[in-house]
């Protein structure tokens, strides 16, 4: 395209640091959603409705499903993924 530099070292590095911070985010948050939960459990609390227990297969889930979910957002296909499916399959 006329007047538009091809992405350079510095945009690979924001793109890079805003991966490593959606990962250390993702970590954060599902230590801190385990410890919660052992806490309700070693108190005779159950999980409220809703909750997802956080263990084994479920937690395997969410993690690909975060960092897969950030990356396509981050390199903004989300919409070309599961728009134009659709939308080919509907004859537009």
């Amino acid at each position: 395209m006329v007047g538009i530099d091809k992405c350079g070292v510095y945009d690979i590095a924001i793109l890079s640091l805003f991966l490593a911070f959606s990962a250390f985010m993702i970590q954060y948050e599902v230590r801190r959603i385990r410890r919660i939960q052992l806490m309700k459990s070693e108190q005779g609390k159950g999980l409220n409705e809703g909750e997802v227990e956080l263990t084994g297969s479920n937690l395997v889930r969410l993690i690909l499903g975060s960092i897969l979910g950030g990356f396509v957002g981050s390199m903004g296909l989300g919409g070309a993924i599961v728009f134009n499916p659709v939308l080919l399959s509907l004859g537009v």
